[in-house]
């Protein structure tokens, strides 16, 4: 799949649903975030909006991390997509 990022043997493309595909990003996008890897964080969460926006934008813990990723590194390439994805006001 486009974009995907391989989670040691998982891609994305082994899953058939979105929100399957989209999940590995969420979950991969969380680890990053937790090992103080915002640049990576912020790809993987990107990649999972583009795939299915709401599991960015409806979920709570997601959009929170969005959020403070936001807040905290806003020099990051691709987090004002990602705000505005998950509809975080600038």
């Amino acid at each position: 799949m486009h974009g995907s990022q391989p989670v040691g043997d998982l891609h994305a493309g082994q899953f058939t649903t979105a929100e399957r595909q989209c999940r590995i990003h969420t979950d991969l996008g969380r680890v990053q975030w937790m090992a103080g890897r915002p640049e990576q964080a912020t790809r993987s969460f990107l990649t999972a909006a583009r795939i299915s926006l709401g599991e960015v934008r409806d979920r709570p813990s997601i959009k929170n991390t969005v959020a403070e990723t936001h807040c905290r590194h806003p020099w990051v390439p691709g987090v004002r997509e990602l705000a505005a994805a998950a509809g975080i006001a600038a």
